[in-house]
């Protein structure tokens, strides 16, 4: 999708779609009724590489994109994995996903600014509107949803990201 100032919601972010920015940027607080079914949300964070706009994961995420999140105490920050040679991505392109199993990983990291949780939900507000999600912990990932369309930056994508447990590096 192309960058657009009028609706900054829909700006790639060296190409992670802000909605997924916001997500993280609103999900980092724990609240107790999410808390009862999501992992602690503060972490390393990927998007799942084989999905489609409202399809999970393929293979349970095992393979992640090379863009994620690292969220830690009321922080967020973009992440972009360096150095991956991986050839089984999404479209066949070279070095845009790697493995979730890899043992250590190097990124290039860009602050991206504060995060909170409120009443058990996700909510995003963006230029005065704000968009409701729902967050379910499924077998390997969370999904993450829109509940309803009410905001106009709002797009009908779910995500679905998972936590990268090994070592990073960072550059």
């Amino acid at each position: 999708m192309q960058s657009s100032p009028a609706y900054p919601i829909f700006v790639r972010m060296n190409g992670v779609n802000a909605s997924l920015a916001a997500f993280f940027l609103t999900s980092l607080a724990s609240g107790p009724a999410v808390a009862d079914r999501l992992p602690d949300l503060d972490g390393i964070w990927f998007t799942c590489e084989f999905t489609q706009s409202k399809t999970p994961p393929t293979d349970g995420c095992e393979m992640f994109d090379d863009e994620g999140f690292e969220a830690r105490d009321g922080q967020i920050s973009y992440l972009r994995m360096l150095g991956s040679q991986e050839t089984g991505c999404k479209g066949q392109k070279r070095g845009q996903c790697f493995p979730a199993s890899l043992p250590q990983i190097t990124v290039s990291t860009k602050p991206i600014g504060a995060a909170q949780l409120k009443d058990g939900r996700l909510h995003v507000t963006w230029y005065g509107c704000t968009q409701d999600y729902t967050l379910t912990q499924e077998t390997g990932f969370v999904s993450v949803k829109p509940d309803g369309k009410d905001c106009f930056w709002t797009r009908e994508r779910h995500f679905y990201v998972a936590s990268y447990t090994g070592q990073v590096n960072r550059k």
